[in-house]
């Protein structure tokens, strides 16, 4: 029962801002609400396979039993037959032919596992949590052979002989890379010379809506002490967000320079920065929004200044704002050329046609095949790609989605990118 307490260490005066807010809304007991995910529908084949494990069950009794765990209390019986359909190998048409692999069979209206080693293979795959897979790092030398580590697989299978890379304090030279069982093995020797680092994937922890939001607001409030003078804004920082020391001088002088640089972003006017080059402009957008409501505006925007001959266009999002690279030497682009592509009308359905054949559904439908145990992260025997490691979101794809466009992981795959990855209502709102 007693206060919790952080530190928060930054690196940069944007990250000093988010600890300011953040440290100050804990202060203020404002906490965000949690959300729960809304019906994930590979989570309820996992669910559903588990089941049939432990017991024979029958479709309603599994539907009121799952229904009851706030997640899924809105779940529609259509969605969780089209699960049971799907495990049982069937297509939701009309014949219901046969033509997946079954996880579970039916025996007079009660559904089990297919076989004991069904249970053994599913079971080595159970979990949401989809980490990149890793390669044990041996060093061999006169005295034997030991692991010294792990790195991203993605990074292994990108090594060449006769490349240096830094683990455990040593240079290494790079042999060659093993497969031993399901573990691949990246053989080193220590030698002398100017190793590089290995990176691991990740894709970070998003800002929220909500902080998105709080940091607009005390841009505001900074943008308006300003016009007061640097003691107003030192008196802002120093009574309402308990700054001081260096942290108060940092953040009056990157206010500073925002306002006489170009201005101070603020919640109820659009702020963009035109900064010329040989090759056109890049425009940077500022708003109030989390990275996947700057996504969608992003997505929709660079269509159609695409589509109005402005060339292809390139896109960095983030938190708070994203940018567009125009590689085209014409006449700026104005006020009313923004409005008009920031429009709301036809903003959804343009999106969700940018979205149908992008390669973040792909990308999220072998997450999502993983989850719901159609891709085995771990299967028997020894570790094999079948057409490498994209395969799931590249061909396997393109078979699911010709042959059923509604199977049920798609949809799912669909409405996270939807959900999570683009934020149609918040950037529709903005």
């Amino acid at each position: 029962g007693r206060v919790k307490r952080a530190i928060l260490f930054t690196s940069t005066p944007g990250e000093l801002l988010e600890a300011a807010v953040t440290s100050a809304a804990g202060r203020q007991a404002q906490h965000e609400p949690m959300r729960m995910c809304e019906s994930p529908l590979d989570v309820l084949c996992q669910q559903l396979v588990g089941l049939s494990m432990v017991q024979a069950w029958t479709a309603e009794g599994a539907f009121d039993l799952v229904r009851r765990a706030g997640p899924y209390q809105n779940l529609s019986r259509e969605d969780f037959n089209a699960c049971l359909a799907y495990l049982l190998g069937r297509q939701q048409l009309e014949n219901e032919e046969t033509w997946l692999p079954p996880r579970i069979e039916e025996q007079a209206q009660r559904y089990s596992i297919v076989n004991d080693r069904t249970a053994r293979l599913l079971r080595r795959n159970l979990g949401t949590i989809l980490a990149e897979a890793s390669c044990d790092v041996v060093l061999e030398s006169d005295e034997g052979s030991m692991v010294i580590g792990q790195i991203d697989e993605i990074f292994a299978e990108r090594l060449q002989p006769g490349d240096h890379l830094l683990l455990d304090g040593r240079c290494l030279d790079f042999r060659r890379l093993e497969q031993a069982g399901l573990i691949s093995q990246v053989i080193v020797h220590e030698v002398i010379g100017r190793p590089f680092p290995p990176r691991w994937a990740g894709e970070g922890v998003p800002l929220s809506t909500a902080l998105a939001r709080r940091l607009f607001v005390l841009r505001g409030q900074a943008s308006e002490a300003l016009r007061d003078g640097i003691s107003a804004l030192r008196r802002l920082l120093r009574e309402e967000y308990e700054i001081d020391g260096r942290a108060l001088e940092d953040l009056v002088k990157y206010f500073e320079s925002q306002e006489s640089v170009s201005e101070i972003p603020i919640a109820n006017v659009l702020l963009i920065e035109e900064v010329p080059n040989v090759m056109g402009a890049d425009y940077y957008f500022h708003t109030p929004l989390s990275r996947a409501g700057n996504d969608a505006l992003a997505r929709v925007a660079s269509r159609r200044l695409e589509r109005a001959g402005r060339g292809s266009i390139g896109i960095v999002i983030a938190d708070l704002g994203f940018a567009l690279m125009v590689r085209d030497r014409r006449a700026g682009i104005s006020a009313e050329d923004f409005r008009s592509i920031l429009s709301e009308s036809d903003f959804e359905d343009e999106l969700c046609e940018i979205l149908s054949d992008g390669f973040l559904v792909r990308s999220r439908f072998q997450r999502v095949a993983t989850t719901g145990l159609m891709l085995l992260r771990n299967p028997a025997g020894p570790r094999l790609r079948v057409g490498g490691r994209s395969w799931g979101e590249h061909q396997l794809f393109d078979v699911i989605r010709q042959r059923d466009a509604s199977f049920v992981l798609l949809r799912q795959a669909e409405r996270e990118v939807r959900r999570e990855v683009c934020a149609v209502e918040s950037a529709l709102e903005f």
